[in-house]
């Protein structure tokens, strides 16, 4: 891995420790033929250290593992429990495992996640429970929880991963409608979200920048299908595997969106997608 290749991709590794989904700026690569292999979040990481030992948990149950291929690095995020409150580079070449304390909201349960195309940042979209805002005050403490739990929404979060900091940018009630999305750094800089709704049968792909004023709406287009797979991005657009049936191992195939796809103003809203 050189960095004249610019390898930029996201990364999942199953149960078994094998790849699940990998993304690389240029040209498009074919989508991933093992789909069942793409149940993301549910990341397991290889426990065996190079020249023996044990390797710290990347991220909490539930987090995010990105592969930032410019930097040399495997990056854990998120989740809950152990390592949730910390960031874990992993290099690559040596395979020297350290971990920062994460400063800022924590990412809890991630949705997707992906790598900005250059820079050392991270763009999360995760769930998160929360009680209303000053209940705890009220009460004079933390307030219990009940037993339909609080609402919950969905956000987004900017990762300085050199920083060690998160912010968030935008959060949404969480509406379930579309239960599968997936984020991948495009190459001018940005962000694309794809998000399925698994009953309508369709797929709504955003085009999304970020700048330290928010996140921002560049533009959004409908596809039929059900996204089945990554997103893998390049200079040319977006390559999404989508499958027009329900259910696992049914066919799916290709389907690009360029990037002036993405200038349109949709008639759906962002928060409606969560």
């Amino acid at each position: 891995m050189t960095a004249e290749r610019q390898i930029v991709a996201q990364l999942a590794i199953t149960d078994a420790g094998t790849i699940g989904l990998v993304q690389e700026k240029g040209d498009p690569l074919p989508p991933p033929q093992d789909v069942v292999a793409l149940a993301a979040p549910d990341v397991a990481f290889p426990r065996a250290a190079r020249g023996g030992g044990q390797v710290e948990r990347p991220c909490g149950d539930g987090g995010a593992t990105l592969l930032a291929g410019n930097h040399h690095l495997l990056v854990g995020l998120g989740g809950e429990g152990p390592g949730a409150d910390r960031i874990t580079f992993t290099a690559l070449r040596s395979g020297h495992v350290r971990s920062v304390l994460l400063r800022g909201p924590r990412p809890g349960r991630v949705l997707a996640a992906a790598m900005h195309v250059s820079r050392l940042e991270a763009l999360v979209l995760a769930e998160v429970e929360e009680p209303p805002p000053g209940l705890a005050d009220r009460l004079g403490g933390p307030p219990p929880r009940p037993p339909r739990g609080w609402p919950v929404f969905a956000r987004f979060l900017l990762v300085d991963l050199a920083a060690g900091t998160a912010r968030e940018f935008a959060r949404f009630p969480r509406l379930r409608a579309f239960a599968r999305h997936a984020l991948v750094g495009t190459e001018n800089g940005g962000y694309a979200l794809a998000a399925t709704n698994e009953r309508a049968g369709h797929t709504w792909v955003f085009g999304l920048a970020s700048d330290p004023a928010g996140l921002h709406l560049r533009g959004a287009t409908r596809l039929d299908g059900r996204l089945r797979g990554a997103p893998i991005a390049s200079e040319r657009g977006i390559t999404l595997p989508l499958a027009r049936a329900r259910g696992v191992g049914v066919p799916w195939e290709p389907v690009g969106v360029r990037p002036s796809d993405l200038g349109t103003r949709p008639s759906i809203t962002l928060g409606a997608a969560m």
